[in-house]
């Protein structure tokens, strides 16, 4: 058998060259982005059997997953839903994908090897069977004769998979719930790319998310990544994928920040010292008689004195703080979204300039066991920061006590929608932070309640759209 002349034949539909290889030590063929591996028993197959087996391992770099961080998501769906080896329940989704499409471009021809690579099929009612089923409804649905079993599953399978109205790996989420009670035990990896371990490569996966903009809250229920709080309290997240993730987004919004003002220098200008032996032209005569009421030499000058105020001026101070964060349920969905990551620009700038951060997250209390006291150790602050998820009611009561309680050297920054139950205890307890505390109010409604509206606390308001670069500037 001409192998070359097979694979060239094939490299020819597909329009790609990619280096072939032929093992002794590999039970199938298998793809892994950078060449096509078989093994070498298969040369004693037939012809046409041969030309299919490649065919399907091109299938792969075409059309599904095309490239390798759908897989990578396919596989963190598979962990999350139970799959003792993810990377299995990858290859069945998109083997099934790959033998639907060549059947459709190679239709008879593709579908006979699909008939002699599952011949016993018919005898199981495993997953065999339900593959198998797929690939008959897709025959069933061309007009397509096939000796293919029929089967229940594997028709519901075909129909959500080509079900195109509907979010892809919402659909690889159902697919996943139906194949779990199927053993995988004799099914071989042919589609390999073996970078994928929960715990171990977290960032790989959160990447792999990013790249493909698929927000991994967004497939599961919360239940299934978190563990849940009281009625009161805000839910804490466990996926550390996803952990990795939202501070991934984090940090890309603060280097953002960072590379749009790095290179800004603003500067302003003051009033410099008038000096005995000045010219006399340059002294600012009504500037300090404004002042002091008297002349007095040496005061103010007409003369100019820059200030450089921009990022890394040594004037610039940055102050020890507490981060009192709402986490309650009014705070869902993409206003808590922001606040954290606007939590996340202040935590990181006061420690990039040396200073102590602590974090009291709220809902309808505070919980000891997820309070940070003021550390210069930023880890600490992000693993509690990216795991809290809103929930409970709105207590701000306990929060303030708390801040207090650490101290009156801190500076505090409040983010909160303002929509307490507790109005005037927080009231009170605000009011002890004169002078050094600023309110971020995040709201998009003009008749909230301006309780924390007081002498000697910077209000600052600032809808979800613009949180995170109005933060940025008044920490800087």
């Amino acid at each position: 058998m001409n192998i070359e002349k097979i694979y060239n034949q094939v490299s020819t539909e597909f329009g790609k060259i990619l280096p072939l290889k032929i093992r002794d030590d590999t039970p199938t063929a298998y793809f892994d982005w950078e060449s096509i591996t078989i093994p070498k028993k298969f040369l004693n197959w037939e012809e046409n059997m041969l030309k299919n087996v490649i065919r399907h391992e091109f299938g792969h770099l075409f059309f599904s997953p095309r490239d390798p961080d759908v897989g990578i998501i396919i596989a963190y769906i598979g962990s999350i839903m139970g799959y003792d080896n993810p990377w299995i329940f990858v290859n069945i989704i998109t083997d099934m994908i790959v033998d639907m499409t060549n059947i459709e471009l190679f239709g008879i021809e593709y579908l006979k090897f699909l008939e002699w690579s599952m011949q016993d099929a018919e005898k199981t009612h495993g997953l065999l069977k339900v593959i198998a089923g797929v690939y008959k409804a897709k025959a069933i649905m061309m007009g397509l004769t096939t000796r293919l079993p029929e089967d229940d599953t594997g028709s519901m399978v075909f129909k959500i998979l080509t079900d195109e109205r509907e979010d892809f790996y919402k659909r690889v989420i159902k697919i996943a719930r139906i194949l779990r009670q199927y053993s995988f035990k004799k099914i071989y990896l042919h589609f390999v790319i073996h970078i994928y371990s929960k715990n171990k490569n977290c960032v790989n996966i959160a990447e792999a998310l990013i790249r493909k903009n698929v927000k991994p809250e967004d497939l599961f229920d919360n239940s299934q990544y978190t563990n849940p709080g009281s009625f009161e309290r805000f839910e804490v997240i466990d996926d550390p994928v996803i952990v990795t993730y939202k501070k991934m987004k984090a940090v890309a919004k603060y280097m953002e920040l960072e590379n749009d003002s790095g290179h800004i220098e603003h500067r302003e200008r003051i009033s410099a010292r008038w000096n005995i032996g000045d010219p006399v032209e340059t002294l600012d005569i009504i500037k300090t008689l404004s002042i002091y009421g008297i002349l007095i030499p040496g005061i103010y000058s007409l003369k100019a004195k820059d200030i450089n105020s921009g990022l890394g001026a040594s004037e610039k101070r940055y102050r020890d703080c507490i981060i009192i964060l709402d986490a309650s349920g009014s705070m869902d969905g993409e206003k808590f979204e922001r606040a954290r990551e606007a939590a996340y620009v202040i935590a990181r700038t006061t420690y990039e300039n040396g200073g102590a951060v602590g974090l009291i997250p709220f809902s309808g209390g505070v919980w000891e066991e997820y309070i940070i006291y003021p550390t210069k150790n930023i880890g600490d602050v992000e693993n509690l920061l990216f795991r809290l998820l809103p929930n409970g009611g709105t207590k701000m009561t306990s929060a303030l006590k708390t801040a207090l309680s650490m101290g009156s050297k801190y500076y505090v920054y409040v983010l909160s929608d303002a929509e307490v139950y507790d109005v005037k205890n927080s009231s009170f307890l605000l009011r002890r932070m004169k002078n050094r505390a600023t309110f971020f109010l995040i709201s998009d409604y003009s008749n909230v309640n301006r309780w924390f509206d007081m002498n000697g606390i910077k209000i600052v308001e600032i809808s979800m759209d613009g949180i995170i670069k109005r933060v940025y500037t008044e920490v800087r």
